[in-house]
């Protein structure tokens, strides 16, 4: 059974971007658990992929580099605390990302999660919006704090927890 449709969503247009002939001329009408998953991340809209964090969906995917620039300002100055990364803080792709999501899980500090896998755009897009080469990038109330050795080196020495407090964002203070 396929994943029920987004408002404005086109079956249609995924089946026929991503699976000439159809879903049931290549799966006999069901899809694979991993093209499923798949095609969560990757929702068709109008016939373009949005972008879907754990918390929000955003609007479709910007075509040109300064739609995605703009795309990803919003992004930044809508949430509080966002994290582009590569996966989702459910299921992270690499262990970088995977590293930075843990450390906000264990401070408990709620973000916004951006798959930088869902597009070639946003994933070249982040890295020219803060002249930073490499993902996961975080940012918070809108600053750019880092990659993961940056983050991870902010909580080992308290500058993150420190961080967050100043900039009124909900967390744990872990025991000591």
């Amino acid at each position: 059974m396929l994943p029920p449709l987004l408002p404005g969503e086109n079956r249609d247009v995924f089946q026929t971007k991503y699976l000439p002939g159809g879903v049931s001329a290549r799966w006999g009408g069901a899809l694979p658990d991993w093209l499923m998953a798949w095609e969560r991340c990757l929702r068709l809209v109008d016939g373009a992929p949005i972008l879907r964090g754990s918390g929000k969906t955003y609007m479709q995917e910007p075509k040109i580099m300064s739609d995605v620039q703009e795309w990803i300002d919003s992004v930044v100055k809508e949430n509080d605390v966002v994290l582009f990364m590569k996966g989702t803080k459910e299921q992270p792709m690499c262990g970088f990302s995977g590293r930075v999501v843990q450390i906000l899980d264990y401070l408990g500090v709620p973000f916004q999660d951006v798959n930088v896998l869902a597009s070639d755009a946003l994933r070249e897009g982040i890295k020219q919006y803060t002249n930073w080469p490499t993902i996961p990038q975080l940012y918070i109330k809108g600053e750019f704090v880092g990659g993961c050795d940056i983050v991870t080196e902010m909580f080992q020495n308290g500058e993150l927890i420190k961080a967050l407090a100043d900039k009124g964002i909900d967390h744990r203070v872990p025991q000591q």
